[in-house]
């Protein structure tokens, strides 16, 4: 079961026909599973800097992470690898 501010995402985008910005496992395969295409966080930062529009992955994820927001280091460490920042 998906929390309530994921549901209304996935509504949403259903209706937009959209991206639409999920972090959280069950409502990223609750998604897909409805053929939404889904983003992370961390995939947006990274598409950014690949598109000029931030410097640095490492700081905005530095920024999340002081607004006490949990990002699993694992996968900060691989997108950090991929943003070139490692």
């Amino acid at each position: 079961m998906v929390d309530e501010g994921e549901a209304e995402a996935i509504a949403l985008g259903l209706e937009l026909d959209s991206w639409i910005l999920i972090d959280e496992k069950k409502g990223r395969i609750c998604a897909r599973n409805l053929n939404l295409k889904v983003r992370g966080t961390l995939g947006l930062f990274l598409e950014a800097k690949e598109k000029g529009i931030v410097k640095s992955v490492t700081e905005c994820i530095n920024k999340l992470q002081e607004a006490g927001y949990f990002l699993d280091d694992f996968l900060i460490e691989a997108v950090l690898t991929r943003a070139a920042e490692r």
